[in-house]
């Protein structure tokens, strides 16, 4: 799971397209996986849905 370390100076969006990259280099991200939805990942992480909308483009 993408850890968001809301005291980082490394902005929101950034931590988590590494976070991801580094599940799909881990092999805990398939292909054919579906990413939660921006509304869902924001709620996860207590990020506001623009902030992960970004991250997935």
């Amino acid at each position: 799971m993408v850890v968001i370390d809301h005291d980082s100076g490394q902005p929101y969006y950034a931590q988590l397209v590494a976070g991801l990259k580094r599940e799909i280099s881990q092999g805990i991200l398939q292909a054919d996986d579906q990413l939660p939805s921006v509304r869902e990942m924001a709620k996860q992480h207590l990020l506001n849905p623009n902030t992960v909308s970004k991250a997935y483009k």
